[in-house]
Order: structure tokens, then C-alpha cells, then sequence
């Protein structure tokens, strides 16, 4: 019933609010006590999250990113289950004539941006070099699962100077 809304070139977009998502929390907790959640029920919330976690840590973004909270929700179908990441992040890169120039460009996401968690690993910051009618040079920066054919990698990025 979903539908990956996180593939290469696509918009970005939410599959649900963070409200819904802050109320699938709030269930989950108050489900747990009301059962007496056993000591195997708690670990396996522990290692669930630290799947999306251990995804998260293999991204590039991580890098250069500070998660301020990560959940997942794991669906009957392992491979439908979603990572919800709240991350703010942070690249620097020198440009222009011998580097003379650093720009540093602060993409986030929100606690209503979901990844498929088998994507996770592949959430880059992309940066995109934008060049005005009168030769001045912007950049702007956004985190995703795939950059664009016209945006760099935060490797290729941050490799260097940038462009002359």
C-alpha cells in the first residue's frame, strides 16, 4: 500500500504528518505498558531502531549531518518498513579561482521526511551549482536518497576545490 516516494530524481516528499507519526509513538509506548511489555518486547524495539541507525551511519550524509531523532516503523513487510529522520546538516566546500571562496550549506529533514530503510544507506546531501544571467554563481544544497544528474555528491563536493 505504500509507495517509495524516495527514488532517484523524485521530489521530495512525506508518505505522513509528523502528527501521525507522533501519535503512532504515543500508541506504541502506551500499548507497551498497558501490556507489561516483557524484557524481549523492549529489545526488540532496541534493535529495530538500530537497523535505521545502523543504515543511517552507513549514509554519506551522516557525515555531515546531526540527527535530532530517528524512528522506525516497521511494517508487516520488511521491505516497506520506513526510517522518519530529523537531521540537520552542515557541508563546506572552497570554490572559485584557487579555492579563494567556502560556502557552507546547512540541508535538513524533518521528522516528516520517511525513507525506506533499505534506502537509507544511499541519503546524500546533493549540491547544485546555479549560475545567474549575469555570471553570478550560487549554490544550494538538499538531502536525498540519489543527486541528480546536475547536482554533485557531497563527496565530489567536498574533494577539493570545487570549480574554478
Amino acid at each position: 500500500m505504500q509507495t517509495n516516494a524516495r527514488c532517484a530524481g523524485a521530489a521530495a516528499t512525506s508518505r505522513k504528518s509528523g502528527l501521525s507519526g507522533g501519535l503512532m509513538v504515543i500508541a506504541l509506548v502506551a500499548g507497551m505498558l498497558l501490556a507489561g511489555a516483557s524484557g524481549a518486547a523492549a529489545e526488540s524495539t532496541t534493535t529495530t531502531t538500530m537497523t535505521c541507525q545502523t543504515q543511517w551511519t552507513d549514509s554519506p550524509a551522516s557525515e555531515y549531518c546531526t540527527t535530532s531523532w530517528l524512528f522506525q516503523v516497521n511494517a508487516t513487510d520488511p521491505s516497506e518498513t520506513d526510517c522518519d529522520i530529523s537531521a540537520t546538516c552542515s557541508i563546506t566546500f572552497t570554490h572559485g579561482t584557487n579555492g579563494a571562496s567556502s560556502t557552507t550549506l546547512t540541508p535538513s529533514t524533518s521528522g516528516i521526511d520517511v525513507y525506506n530503510m533499505h534506502n537509507v544507506d544511499e541519503l546524500d546531501i546533493c549540491v547544485r551549482e546555479n549560475t545567474a544571467a549575469d555570471g553570478t554563481v550560487s549554490y544550494t544544497a538538499v538531502l536525498r536518497i540519489a543527486c541528480e544528474a546536475n547536482e554533485y555528491t557531497s563527496a565530489q563536493t567536498t574533494s577539493g576545490q570545487f570549480h574554478d
